[in-house]
């Protein structure tokens, strides 16, 4: 009996294999049927693959949800349609079940769905009044509990930012902390959950001393237990708690992703010039950060160009890996194809395959035409590259210099990245295409 089951095992660990080998690394864009779409979740059920995303319904005015699967040939399937509604982050599994926020008609709240995608059980959370914006910042599990964490600006210079606990089992509302302030602004930024412990961003911009971040500690019981804050002119996102170094990881939305410890004190900075040519024309934009199996980091979203000739603005596909010290090790850039290029593209979301690829969702959208967009999958080796030629620049290495030039270019032969080393600062590089 054990040995059929061993080898029951091992037959569905091969048909699982084969069927994520037949996917091709590759870049493949496929219609969508909304405007502006952002694909937010991407998931792996069974041997299926799913996306979920939002976009805008022009004929009805309205945001839409929708539940797309993958095919053997990558093409989308859309699966399921919500009507005016908004889910506006990650899906949370248990056993046959998955839940997710939703934002609709001013309100938020959470869906229970079965592995159809059918809706089996739903709860709202009403916001404290039906004419101003409620919004999602945050969903996580711990313990007991959801937690839904939200933001609500009912004029220009209060904001309230509610951290909602919800009972798992029956899908009620336990306890809601309300955090009220008479600022400018103030947003959670997003909140984690390691070791039975919520960790949770949020910032405050005083008009006064600018921008103060708060870092704010729960365990699964709803305590707080500890708290902190740290100054600097400048916004947070997607905050993501690294457990082996105690330390907050973030993106500063544009350039740069920081390390903060517990007490607020900057641990590390990367400060990501795009590509080292001219910081006023070229910039990158993360749009998530996760951690990988190795224990590394990935950060994905946009690099951004000013086309001077043309004078319009054009986004690629960007992806970056460093490691929790702060040590970036590679990072590329990546235009759509030629005969699908629509002027703006970004990574959303990615997922680790059991053979160590990784599948990345994004999307493009027309840059001069808003009503066409298009979804976006990306499938590269655990390097981020998905062709043979693929040249990255893998910082974990370093090149001997021979000789003291004060001037080196790197790698050669190059693709996507030029790197430019120099110890004086010319008044200008000209690239020439060949």
């Amino acid at each position: 009996m054990q040995k059929r089951t061993a080898l029951l095992f091992i037959c569905f660990l091969t048909v699982a294999f084969e069927l994520i080998a037949q996917f091709e690394n590759g870049l493949y864009i496929r219609n969508s049927d909304l405007i502006d779409v952002s694909n937010v979740d991407i998931f792996q059920l069974g041997d299926e693959f799913y996306f979920v995303g939002n976009g805008y319904n022009d004929e009805l005015s309205q945001i839409d949800s929708y539940v797309k699967k993958l095919d053997d040939d990558l093409n989308t399937e859309k699966l399921k349609h919500f009507s005016d509604l908004r889910i506006p982050s990650q899906f949370i599994f248990t056993d046959n079940e998955m839940y997710c926020p939703v934002e609709k008609n001013k309100q938020v709240g959470i869906y229970k769905l079965d592995t159809n995608f059918d809706v089996i059980d739903s709860m709202w959370i009403q916001a404290p009044d039906t004419i101003h914006a409620h919004w999602v910042s945050g969903f996580q599990e711990i313990g007991d509990y959801f937690v839904m964490a939200t933001s609500y600006k009912p004029v220009w210079d209060t904001s309230h930012v509610h951290l909602h606990w919800i009972n798992k089992i029956s899908l009620t509302l336990d306890t809601t902390y309300i955090f009220d302030w008479h600022f400018k602004s103030a947003y959670i930024r997003g909140i984690d959950v390691q070791d039975d412990k919520l960790y949770l961003i949020r910032d405050r911009d005083t008009a006064i001393l600018n921008f103060v971040h708060d870092i704010l500690i729960f365990d699964s019981e709803k305590n707080l237990v500890d708290s902190s804050y740290y100054e600097w002119d400048g916004y947070t996102a997607d905050p993501i708690f690294d457990p082996d170094n105690e330390s907050i990881i973030f993106s500063t939305i544009w350039d740069n992703i920081r390390a903060i410890d517990l007490e607020g004190n900057e641990l590390w900075e990367i400060h990501f010039d795009p590509l080292l040519l001219d910081p006023d024309l070229s910039r990158v934009a993360f749009n998530k950060i996760k951690q990988l199996n190795d224990k590394n980091y990935l950060a994905i979203g946009s690099y951004y160009a000013i086309e001077t000739e043309m004078s319009f603005e054009t986004w690629y596909l960007y992806m970056a890996k460093f490691t929790p010290s702060g040590e970036l090790l590679w990072h590329h850039r990546y235009s759509v194809p030629e005969d699908s290029f629509n002027g703006v593209a970004s990574l959303k979301d990615f997922i680790e395959l059991s053979d160590n690829r990784i599948m990345f969702i994004g999307r493009e959208t027309y840059h001069l035409a808003v009503d066409l967009s298009n979804d976006v999958i990306l499938i590269t080796d655990s390097d981020g590259c998905y062709s043979e030629n693929c040249q990255f620049l893998d910082l974990s290495k370093t090149f001997n210099k021979t000789d003291d030039y004060g001037f080196y270019l790197y790698p050669n032969p190059s693709n996507s990245i030029l790197n430019i080393e120099s110890d004086f600062t010319p008044n200008a590089y000209q690239i020439y295409d060949m």
